[in-house]
């Protein structure tokens, strides 16, 4: 008699630990957002700092080396991407500012024109340019870091011959974004510490 009630209390305890984990699993593929191309806005989808731009201060006539990378996350409530663009080329020394300036510009451009609102904006062409913004459920960050010479931007000194006052330069823009389930409000105070 005890030995049978010891096996119901352990039959018991093992179907409520299965059922548990059941639930639990359930729970979170229903919380958990993966992310798809369906939860890329229409401007993370199409970004790319625009080549014209990039084209028009680049003084040798061709990109030394470009380089890009990006992933996806999966989280409670969202889904987050990421894209980094890094491109290295010769320009004219006096241009390094105008170049970021340039490449905000453009950027904002392209994240209006795809339905953007920019909810905050901050820098300049010396220390860089960071602008948040909303498009329909997702909240993303568009960074231009300043435009770096020297070490990090050896591999476009070769090209700078036959073009005076040229210096190698590395340029460096990211898209941070988060899709939400349902449409996020946030506040220009949050945007300080949302951790993008």
């Amino acid at each position: 008699m005890k030995l049978r009630k010891g096996l119901i209390v352990v039959a018991t305890f093992v179907v409520l630990v299965v059922l548990l984990v059941v639930v639990e699993g359930a729970v979170q593929r229903r919380l958990y957002v993966s992310p798809t191309p369906e939860t890329e806005s229409v401007f993370f989808k199409s970004f790319t700092p625009e080549q014209e731009v990039i084209n028009r201060f680049e003084c040798s006539g061709e990109m030394a080396y470009t380089s890009s990378s990006g992933g996806d996350g999966a989280y409670f409530g969202y889904a987050s991407h990421k894209k980094d663009f890094t491109q290295y080329f010769a320009i004219r020394t006096a241009d390094r500012m105008s170049l970021t300036t340039a490449l905000q510009q453009d950027l904002l451009s392209q994240l209006r024109s795809a339905g953007g609102e920019i909810l905050d904006e901050t820098g300049d062409a010396r220390q860089g340019f960071r602008a948040h913004y909303r498009i329909g459920k997702s909240l993303g960050v568009i960074s231009v870091d300043p435009v770096k010479t020297g070490d990090s931007a050896t591999r476009a000194a070769g090209h700078s011959e036959g073009c005076p006052g040229a210096v190698a330069v590395q340029v460096h823009v990211s898209v941070e974004e988060k899709w939400y389930k349902k449409e996020p409000a946030i506040e220009k105070a949050e945007l300080s510490t949302a951790s993008m």
